[in-house]
């Protein structure tokens, strides 16, 4: 049975804050009996089965008490229960430390400096009788709010720190003065204790404002309240001790890495910090314990203060980019280029046990120095950049075409990158590198191998280079961030694995062509529908397709005008419904034929290609059916691309207008009425005829006569087979097309030769041939001939039909405070001026307007000035 312990005669009532230790050594000065006795007197050898490992020392007191422990002290002294716990490092439990059960020892992931010893306010030692604060042993500790003060981290006379070791127990304490042992000389050869006053220690006044003050009320706030959600934990509030262990982290960071010039710069005014300390900032570690620099504090409590305050300056910024921003200067020592060696160590964690808060601050801060690879697989442009995933990133590559959307690829793509067709496979790879610890290479065969990761790692550093990267980047994290939360209602990895070779057969194809009245029925336009469905719906490239998908001796630039002439609503829906079709034989019943993330996705973005948007689609519609224009016409009217004219017509064919409704049509019954089998094959096959000579002898087009070929089953000849007929000399020749500067087309239909043989004869005879496009017609060569005339500074503009209706324009909307007020004024679409005013920006080499604000309407930038001027004096009047 255990003894009960009596109660002391004299009762001491503890301070508020004060340390269990520091209690029972005041208890035992005032008592005048060595603090053993004291320690006997408390009736713990009764409690061997409670006390911690070694002997109940007033050090392992402070640790922690168990409840057997505190009853008996409580007992004896006439102390509240809860007071004793509150005057122990328990109290700090689960919030600044986390101590072990059995021993009390605060774990090394939570401890910062040594497991002893404690700072001091010399000025509330004066003021107590030499009583200790509990928070005085927590290294977090380096200030005085009281009395606005620094800690004093050693006796003023023996230059040791306090609290190191447990106190002798054969002595009477002496509260105030210094218990440590001076080291014995030849003049002194005992042992004796240095006993001096601690409340002499000279220690910096800081103002009741200094940012060291204000850091360290921030600790004790967080310190007390348990959690934190200020700043960049407000969207995820953290637990003070993963908080505190994000600050540790972070000041260990500052004061390892960050230039030491630049952190000499910064440091808080007011402390003594010489600069031998800024090159050994560390205390060293206790001896028996591994070297962990994460669980050090800084040497000195200035060093700390400062570390702290530099900390505290960037995770209390508003949020994650602010805070990466605010600690950039950290990482920025020099301006070498990025090694993979410095990327390496810029990715190191900055410690153990932190959240991913502080993570998410490390990339915002280290993102700019980073390759283009690792700022989207860290998504560093986000509000919360985060750590690698596995399973997300491989969901998306689901969801994901082998070449992007080209809604999405076109706005992303800089004109100067024209060949969006490699573009869109490399695009659909930096998509699925977002957030994906997978190589671009591996990411690049998930994806069907429609590019390499070579090629797509090529066109990334393409779109570093160009100006508008972060909105880029910010775009492709937004698509991935998308197809993540909202999947693709279409698997494209499954539907890559579909073999394609008897998608659209002729015979249903035929009978497609006879509803929507389409004038051939099998042969070439089959293939060419039968690629445009194998696109629409396998999300793989045209190089990809089987031979039966791919049409047959026609450029590209041939194949879309074929299609977008031919392809109406009516004519899309039965391509769908095959499609279906299609799709259920090869098992696939539950997905749409097509799918497309809303292009809303880019809203609010500067990015550097065009938007299909922006296109007024009924205008585009009566562009090419009503006026008959090209693709290529019809993009340079809009001010676009001939990429989003064919994007948009792909996905919004123009209604048909013609007045033919129904197949076989009367003049294909008249063309077979003269056109037999035998009269075709003599004036094709023998006699070598042309489509459209045939055509001619007939009254109808080569594309009626084409359709009759493919009825009797006689293939159509290659270019390759044509023969020249007729020789051109090369007087007349450079005659006709360098100095009259004719079109190979006017000069084909004089002869009576297709355009590639004229062409020919034009290489035959060393004559150089204009690029081909719209650059090569009649009337884009006129207004070169007149841009010769204009003044140099316009020059650059004049390369288009619509050239001198863009200047005019620009000329008309500088005189009005905004674009918008010049647009409604002036008729015309608003997002189609800007569009002309931007591109003639690009086409000058710089801004033309400085845009409006608020309270103050637009104007012109020199530039725009000069370009006002000249256009106003060259222009005709209208």
């Amino acid at each position: 049975m255990r003894n009960t312990p009596g109660t002391f005669p004299i009762r001491l009532k503890a301070l508020p804050g004060e340390a269990l230790d520091s209690w029972l050594e005041a208890l035992a000065h005032r008592l005048h009996t060595p603090l053993g006795d004291v320690l006997n007197g408390l009736g713990l050898h009764a409690l061997d089965d409670e006390l911690p490992v070694g002997s109940a020392t007033t050090e392992t007191l402070t640790r922690r008490l168990t409840p057997g422990m505190a009853a008996s002290i409580a007992q004896a002294t006439g102390t509240p229960v809860a007071t004793l716990h509150a005057m122990t490092l328990a109290h700090y439990d689960q919030r600044v430390l986390d101590l072990d059960p059995r021993s009390g020892l605060a774990l090394n992931a939570t401890r910062w400096g040594r497991s002893t010893g404690a700072r001091f306010c010399s000025d509330c030692l004066a003021e107590s009788g030499g009583r200790w604060q509990l928070i005085w042993r927590l290294g977090w500790s380096f200030a005085c709010i009281r009395h606005n003060r620094l800690l004093a981290d050693h006796c003023p006379q023996c230059r040791s720190r306090q609290r190191t070791r447990a106190p002798a127990t054969r002595e009477i304490p002496h509260p105030g003065r210094c218990p440590n042992t001076l080291q014995a000389d030849s003049s002194d050869p005992g042992r004796r204790r240095c006993d001096a006053d601690l409340a002499q220690a000279a220690t910096p006044l800081l103002d009741a404002d200094h940012p060291v003050l204000d850091a360290q009320r921030l600790v004790y706030v967080i310190a007390d309240s348990g959690t934190v959600a200020l700043g960049p934990y407000a969207d995820h509030p953290r637990s003070a001790l993963e908080a505190l262990a994000d600050l540790r982290a972070l000041v260990g960071e500052i004061l390892l890495h960050a230039p030491r010039q630049t952190l000499a710069e910064r440091l808080p005014a007011g402390l003594p910090i010489s600069a031998d300390e800024l090159n050994a900032l560390f205390a060293p570690p206790d001896v028996g314990t591994q070297t962990r620099l994460g669980i050090h504090s800084p040497k000195s409590a200035a060093m700390t203060a400062a570390g702290v305050v530099l900390a505290v300056n960037v995770l209390t910024r508003p949020d994650i980019q602010q805070a990466g921003t605010a600690a950039r200067w950290i990482i920025q020592g020099d301006d070498r280029e990025f090694r993979p060696s410095l990327g390496r160590r810029l990715l190191a964690p900055w410690g153990r046990g932190t959240t991913e808060t502080l993570r998410a601050i490390q990339l915002a801060t280290v993102g700019p120095q980073l390759q283009t690879v690792y700022q989207l697989r860290y998504r560093v442009q986000t509000s919360r950049p985060g750590t690698l995933l596995d399973d997300v990133p491989a969901r998306r590559l689901c969801s994901l075409p082998a070449a992007l959307w080209p809604e999405l690829a076109l706005p992303l793509v800089p004109p100067e990158l024209h060949d969006y067709r490699i573009m869109r496979p490399a695009l659909s790879c930096l998509l699925g590198l977002v957030g994906n610890r997978q190589s671009i290479d591996v990411i690049a065969e998930r994806l069907g191998q429609a590019t390499s990761g070579f090629m797509a790692s090529r066109m990334l550093g393409h779109l570093r280079e160009h100006q508008q990267w972060p909105d880029i980047q910010a775009a492709l994290i937004h698509i991935a961030d998308y197809l993540d939360t909202h999947p693709a209602s279409i698997d494209y990895e499954r539907r890559q694995r579909i073999d394609y070779t008897l998608l659209l057969p002729d015979d249903q194809w035929a009978d497609i062509a006879r509803k929507c009245d389409v004038v051939r029925g099998t042969g070439a336009l089959a293939r060419l529908f039968r690629s445009y469905v194998f696109l629409r719906i396998s999300g793989l490239p045209a190089r990809l397709a089987p031979p039966t998908c791919t049409p047959e001796n026609d450029s590209g630039r041939t194949q879309h005008a074929m299609r977008y002439r031919r392809l109406t609503p009516a004519l899309l829906t039965h391509l769908d419904h095959a499609a279906e079709e299609f799709l259920r034989r090869n098992g696939i019943t539950d997905e749409p034929v097509t799918w497309y993330p809303p292009d809303t996705l880019l809203h609010g973005l500067s990015l550097p290609g065009y938007h299909p948007s922006e296109i007024d689609i009924k205008e585009l519609h009566r562009l090419i059916r009503h006026d008959e224009m090209t693709a290529t016409q019809a993009a340079t009217h809009l001010h676009t691309t001939i990429d989003v004219v064919r994007c948009l017509l792909d996905r919004h064919p123009a209604p048909d207008t013609s007045e033919r409704r129904s197949w076989p049509a009367p003049v294909s019954d008249t063309v077979r009425a003269v056109l037999d089998a035998a009269t075709f094959a003599r004036l094709y096959v023998d006699q070598r005829k042309s489509l459209r000579a045939i055509g001619e002898l007939c009254g109808v087009k080569a594309d009626v006569i084409r359709g009759i070929a493919d009825e009797y089953r006689i293939p159509i000849r290659t270019p390759k087979e044509y023969r020249h007929r007729q020789e051109i000399t090369r007087e007349w020749l450079h005659e006709q097309y360098v100095t009259r500067r004719r079109t190979l087309a006017d000069i084909a239909e004089e002869t009576g030769m297709t355009m590639s043989n004229v062409a020919k004869w034009a290489r035959t005879h060393k004559i150089p041939l204009r690029p081909r496009g719209g650059a090569s017609h009649d009337e884009s060569l006129r207004i070169r001939d007149t841009a010769r005339q204009a003044p140099c500074l316009l020059r650059p503009t004049l390369n288009g039909l619509s050239a001198e209706e863009r200047l005019r324009r620009f000329v008309k909307a500088s005189a009005y405070p905004t674009l918008g007020a010049a647009a409604r004024d002036m008729g015309v679409n608003g997002p189609t001026l800007v569009t002309q005013i931007n591109r003639l920006a690009r086409e000058l080499g710089g801004p033309l307007l400085e845009r409006a604000e608020r309270g103050r309407p637009m104007k012109l930038t020199p530039l725009g000035k000069r370009v006002v001027r000249a256009a106003m004096d060259w222009l005709p009047k209208p």
